[in-house]
């Protein structure tokens, strides 16, 4: 091998090299860091004595937690002296297993737990169920978001029925039905109970929706309008909608995408 070959290669090849060690020990303080910063919010959002807030902003860098901090995670999620927004989070952070499952359900069941973190967990372990789940467990939560849509607390009533009839739940779906088509004692704020109806399918409740078509209430027309698309009858009263330059921008626009 000559000295010039030599030479050549240790021009080209050494300095790449380098830099790849370089990068490798770039990337494992990178790694490091991370765990750092994950180490450090733990045990401040674990730290029941630190700032609700500052508890909060803690939990943006938890990442997936330790077997451990699950732990204490569902200890922080199932004790009422906490923060509801602490609680909130702590399961929501909490994998899906049976003791996430069973705290959902003891939480949902108490009516003296606020509105806001009941409605909260009702959201996200409807996000987290699957039709995989098994039968008892759905059966479970079934009964349980049943059982609280004629809560006093309008945001548990809301996401229950969000929950209900995104499922095609026909107890629930019946209950909306039969309040829209009396017009009284509507559970939920009328626009989302026309909004769920239209997920659950507007063809089978174009009888219930069309008196709402001239509701004053744009948020309501807005819903409607969408909805009633599949409705030859309603098509003359969403071209007036469309075309009266008077009509709210959103509800014009909805009764657009009608025709």
């Amino acid at each position: 091998m000559s000295y010039q070959y030599i030479f050549r290669w240790s021009v080209v090849v050494l300095p790449l090299m380098l830099v790849g060690t370089a990068c490798a020990q770039s990337n494992s303080n990178n790694v490091d860091s991370l765990r750092e910063v994950k180490r450090i919010a733990t045990e401040t959002f674990l730290d029941s004595s630190m700032p609700t807030a500052r508890r909060l902003r803690a939990a943006e860098n938890l990442g997936y937690p330790e077997d451990s901090t699950f732990v204490a995670m569902l200890r922080i999620g199932t004790d009422k002296s906490e923060d509801d927004a602490i609680r909130l989070v702590a399961l929501k952070k909490h994998r899906y297993d049976e003791g996430y499952f069973k705290a959902v359900l003891a939480i949902v069941a108490d009516k003296t737990e606020s509105g806001a973190l009941v409605s909260g967990l009702i959201d996200d372990i409807s996000r987290r169920t699957t039709f995989r789940q098994p039968a008892e467990m759905r059966q479970q939560l079934q009964e349980a978001f049943r059982s609280v849509l004629d809560d006093s607390r309008p945001a548990v009533r809301l996401s229950a029925y969000r929950t209900l009839v995104s499922a095609h739940d026909a107890a629930a779906i019946d209950r909306l039905v039969e309040s829209l088509r009396s017009g009284q004692n509507i559970p939920i704020p009328l626009p989302d109970a026309i909004e769920l109806l239209d997920v659950d399918g507007s063809t089978k409740h174009i009888g219930t929706l069309r008196p709402y078509l001239e509701n004053p209430d744009p948020a309501v027309q807005e819903q409607v309008a969408r909805a009633l698309a599949v409705d030859p009858q309603s098509r003359q009263v969403i071209v007036g909608l469309a075309n009266n330059i008077e009509t709210p921008v959103a509800v014009r626009v909805n009764a657009l995408r009608a025709l």
